[in-house]
């Protein structure tokens, strides 16, 4: 699924590919017409008390990739998971 959504060899973050992939299938008014690629700055670990220096632009990867069809394929792949997992562990 990650392949379908998100270009091989390009990091994808927060505001990036498939977060705005997601949101234009879900609420495309609250996304930008005018969208741009976020600039990572790898600082050798993932959690980190002051993200901006990560995300310089507030976000990371690039959202020129993302489309509606990409949002809605990860949107049903996370509703699908989501009701197997409710299913197997709260379903007699």
């Amino acid at each position: 699924l990650r392949a379908q959504v998100v270009s091989e060899g390009l990091p994808d973050g927060h505001g990036g590919a498939l977060e705005t992939s997601r949101m234009m299938d879900i609420r495309p008014d609250l996304v930008a017409e005018a969208r741009t690629a976020g600039e990572f700055v790898s600082m050798d670990f993932m959690v980190r008390a002051d993200p901006e220096r990560c995300l310089p632009q507030g976000f990371g990867g690039d959202a020129r990739m993302a489309t509606p069809e990409k949002g809605r394929l990860v949107n049903q792949f996370v509703v699908e998971r989501l009701t197997e997992l409710v299913r197997r562990n709260f379903e007699g």
